[in-house]
Formats: C-alpha cells, sequence, structure tokens
C-alpha cells in the first residue's frame, strides 16, 4: 500500500511490513487492503461490528492487551 501522507492517512507496521490507511479505519480493514487475511467469524461489511467471537484478535504494540481487529480503528 503506497504511503499517502497527510493527518487522513496513518502508517502502521503489520508484521514488520510497512502500510499506510485512512485513519478510523477498523485494523481488519487494514489488514484486507494490505493483502493480508485475518481470522474472522463475526464480521461482515453490511451488518452491525459486535467483536463477540474475538477470531480477529490482534497484538498492538501500544495496547497492553489482545484486541479484536473488527472494533479498532487504526487512529
Amino acid at each position: 500500500m503506497p504511503n499517502h501522507g497527510g493527518s487522513n492517512f496513518v502508517d502502521a507496521e503489520i508484521n514488520g511490513e510497512s502500510c499506510s490507511s485512512p485513519r478510523e479505519t477498523s485494523l481488519i480493514s487494514v489488514f484486507k487492503y494490505a493483502g493480508l487475511i485475518l481470522p474472522r467469524f463475526c464480521f461482515h461489511n453490511n451488518l452491525a461490528v459486535a467483536g463477540n467471537c474475538r477470531a480477529c484478535l490482534l497484538e498492538v504494540v501500544s495496547i497492553e492487551k489482545p484486541v479484536a481487529a473488527c472494533v479498532t480503528d487504526l487512529e
């Protein structure tokens, strides 16, 4: 994913690879845009996000406990 820069985009690193994504994009969508598959069960683009199944848990460097990628936005 190209680095767009600017305040509307956030740079991130996924498994050592750099990427850039619009602010307030769910982490599960960031993975999708980066071409990576993230396990999920309850997430669907046309449904409300509940984060109940916990299949998409991720470790985020700046957060102490694992987070559900479907309900956590890139900031």
